[in-house]
């Protein structure tokens, strides 16, 4: 399911509570942030919903461009989280700035199908089927190395020999989206009227009008696994431990990892001092 947060800023600009007895400032605000106060920064879809439609609401999608590429809505703006602080000056601070999240924990939605959608009879509105999903909540995160970048098809980019990368924890979600059947590459298609109407053609017609692609003519389905980063909370007594890691039972995978046999062992050496 997707989840819209309030972003700090957001909350600040509009006023939110602190202590009275201190001057309403980004610091102070900061300083009496608390669990009451994160709780207080969710929207609901449907009082998001609302609230766009009278115009008291800004959505901006913070997604990496690649990841917006691959699914997007028509009324929603991307401005990378990493870019943010240099335009924050496309913000509308008069309205209520909503930030976007599409992967809330490891675990939900594992496949988003955006080709096979369903009529809800509720609603009159098409979406994706019902989506296999984690319920356990416990599926372990792939861990890359990354360095900010990734393919437009959302394969992170980096490398142990990058010094630019870190190791990174995603979440994989697969995703049924069509594509062009004689070039093989990803097509745009519209959400808002593939929602609207169910149909991939028009879908994809109103795509092909927002953003110039080559096509044939002729699309198919196809599959393709995208890595999302994971960058939500965790609680002190779920957190991975240093010998989680660095023992027998290598959770992080270092040989996957790009490590030589001799450094894999000096890793996993739980009677290194420094991984007790």
């Amino acid at each position: 399911m997707t989840i819209f947060w309030m972003t700090l800023l957001a909350c600040f600009l509009m006023g939110a509570s602190v202590l009275a007895a201190e001057p309403l400032t980004f610091d102070n605000y900061l300083k009496s942030f608390d669990y009451r106060e994160r709780s207080n920064m969710k929207i609901g879809i449907p009082e998001m919903l609302n609230l766009y439609k009278q115009g008291q609401v800004q959505i901006i999608d913070i997604r990496f461009p690649e990841e917006y590429q691959v699914y997007r809505f028509g009324f929603i703006k991307n401005i990378p989280l990493s870019e943010l602080p240099d335009r924050l000056n496309e913000l509308d601070k008069s309205k209520i700035i909503v930030n976007v999240c599409h992967i809330p924990t490891i675990g939900g939605v594992v496949t988003r199908d955006l080709v096979h959608v369903v009529k809800n009879p509720k609603t009159g509105m098409f979406g994706p089927k019902a989506d296999p999903f984690d319920n356990t909540y416990s599926t372990k995160p792939t861990y890359l190395f990354f360095n900010g970048m990734a393919t437009q098809d959302i394969q992170p980019i980096g490398s142990i020999n990058d010094p630019k990368s870190k190791i990174t924890a995603f979440k994989p979600l697969t995703t049924i989206a069509p594509r062009d059947a004689k070039t093989k590459k990803l097509l745009f298609q519209n959400l808002a009227v593939l929602f609207k109407t169910g149909s991939v053609d028009q879908a994809l017609a109103q795509g092909f009008k927002q953003h110039k692609q080559e096509y044939s003519g002729t699309w198919e389905p196809t599959s393709l696994t995208g890595y999302f980063i994971l960058s939500h909370d965790i609680t002190k007594s779920k957190a991975l431990t240093c010998t989680d890691c660095h023992s027998a039972n290598n959770y992080l995978g270092f040989s996957k990892l790009g490590y030589s046999p001799e450094r894999n062992k000096q890793l996993t050496n739980q009677s290194d001092p420094r991984y007790r």
